[in-house]
């Protein structure tokens, strides 16, 4: 079961206590291919919801086909192919908050590795090992 990935728009702008730095996400989400590697991370200290799962990409694994393509994409956004790389990772939204609190559990501290795909409105989502799944039924 892919989930939805929520609230890419407010990385323009995340909040000062946000452990990742301001990104495009809806332009990086817009141009990355299916399957590419995302982590969902346990945000225990966040002020809204103690269970929130962040959506993360790291910089590295970003298809270097697409490199040369990172400038286009993010500079009507006010960003650029060295403010990417020049973050190791970012946050690209979220696990929506229900399906969050039966994630949280399962991550213990660590980042969990899933991949990028689209539902069949094109919209990105989240999937997660096949174990993670059958917990959210």
């Amino acid at each position: 079961m892919p989930l939805p990935i929520v609230g890419a728009h407010f990385r323009l702008n995340p909040s000062p206590d946000s452990r990742w730095p301001a990104t495009p996400a809806k332009a990086l989400l817009s141009l990355l291919p299916a399957a590419t590697p995302l982590y969902a991370i346990g945000e225990p200290t966040n002020p809204f919801d103690s269970t929130a799962v962040a959506v993360v990409l790291r910089s590295s694994d970003i298809p270097p086909a697409l490199h040369d393509t990172i400038d286009l994409y993010c500079a009507p956004y006010g960003f650029s192919a060295e403010d990417i790389f020049g973050a190791s990772e970012h946050q690209l939204g979220y696990v929506p908050k229900g399906l969050a609190a039966h994630i949280f559990p399962r991550l213990k501290g660590e980042a969990l590795k899933g991949e990028l795909c689209f539902d069949l409105a094109g919209k990105p989502c989240l999937k997660l090992p096949k174990e993670v799944e059958e917990v959210l039924g």
